[in-house]
Parts: structure tokens; C-alpha cells; sequence
């Protein structure tokens, strides 16, 4: 049974490894990680930090009301290009906020 999904994503696609589910948004990914783990499974998810604020919603109003543990998380930092920078800057916040603890994550290359 494959029990890793995320978006597609050619920067983390060395890291995932051959276990894995494309889906079209990292909300998807997030309600098949809920769905493996009501299965009796460990997910893992994958993303940027971007789609990261796609994810506050579901993480709130399933995982943690219903005591769904937060999935195993392989995350890029992206800060570049400008759009990316600021969320790039509050990531660490956001998963503090949202109490995600077991993480894996990568960072682009920084200019300066």
C-alpha cells in the first residue's frame, strides 16, 4: 500500500522515494494521510512551504478535533521567487501553530 502523497514537485522528488501518491492539492494529500492512518498506517506528506498554508484548514478542523495525529512531513523552504519569500519567513510559526512535530525539511539555495 503506498503511503506517501504530496504534489508533485521536482525538487522534492529525490527525497520521497518510490512509495508515493501524486495528488493535485496539498489538501488531498492531507485527507489520504487522515484516511491511511484511520486505516491503522503511517503517511508521510510532501510539499513547499507555499501549499503549507493551503493545509492550516484541514490540519485544524480534522486532525486535531478528531485526534488524528499530524502525518510524517517532508517540507522545501522555498523563499525565492519574491511571492515565496514571505511565507518563507513565517514557516516555522505556522508549523509551531499547527503543532507539527515530525518533520523533514529542505531548504533552497539562498542569493547572498
Amino acid at each position: 500500500m503506498k503511503n506517501t502523497f504530496g504534489v508533485p514537485y521536482s525538487g522534492l522528488g529525490m527525497k520521497v522515494g518510490d512509495v508515493e501518491v501524486n495528488c493535485t492539492s496539498e489538501e488531498e494529500a492531507m485527507a489520504l494521510a487522515a484516511g491511511t492512518w484511520l486505516a491503522g498506517r503511517e503517511a508521510k506528506v510532501y510539499m513547499q512551504n507555499s501549499g503549507l498554508c493551503r493545509c492550516l484548514d484541514i490540519a485544524l478542523s480534522l486532525y486535531k478535533p478528531y485526534s488524528i495525529p499530524l502525518p510524517k512531513l517532508l517540507l522545501d523552504i522555498r523563499h525565492e521567487p519574491y511571492h515565496h519569500h514571505f511565507v518563507g519567513e513565517v514557516t516555522g510559526r505556522l508549523l509551531r501553530i499547527m503543532g507539527w512535530k515530525d518533520i523533514e525539511i529542505t531548504e533552497e539555495a539562498r542569493d547572498g
